[in-house]
C-alpha cells in the first residue's frame, strides 16, 4: 500500500479521505510486472519492452470462457502503490523542476 505518512512532494495536494468507502472491490487476479516499486514503473508502458504477466484467480476462469474469440482484452487494474490521497500532482518530470504543468490528478488520465 501507499505510504501516505510522508509529506506530499512540492506542487503536490493532499487531502484527509473520508473513513469509508461507498463502493467495494473485488479482485479477480493479479497483474506481474518487473517493477517493485513505483518509482521504478514507467509513466507509460509504450516506451518499454518489459513483460508483464496477468493472473487470474483460479474461481474466476468459467466467467472468461469465449474470450478467445476477442480481439482485445481491457484490465481495470488498481495500483496498489498510489497515494489515494493526493489531488494534485505531476509527472517525474514535473516533480523535478521541468517545464510540465502539475495538474489535478483526477484530469490527467
Amino acid at each position: 500500500m501507499a505510504d501516505n505518512t510522508k509529506a506530499p512532494r512540492e506542487g503536490e495536494i493532499a487531502i484527509e479521505l473520508p473513513p469509508a468507502n461507498d463502493a467495494g472491490l473485488v479482485f479477480i487476479g493479479r497483474i506481474h510486472t518487473p517493477w517493485k516499486d513505483r518509482g521504478q514503473a514507467p509513466r507509460n508502458t509504450m516506451g518499454t519492452e518489459e513483460v508483464c504477466t496477468v493472473e487470474l484467480d483460479p474461481r474466476y476462469v468459467q466467467g472468461l470462457a469465449g474470450l478467445e474469440t476477442c480481439s482485445h482484452v481491457i484490465l481495470l487494474y488498481w495500483l496498489d502503490q498510489s497515494r489515494r490521497d493526493l489531488t494534485k500532482d505531476g509527472t517525474r518530470e514535473a516533480h523535478q523542476g521541468a517545464d510540465n504543468p502539475m495538474q489535478g490528478n483526477r484530469s490527467s488520465r
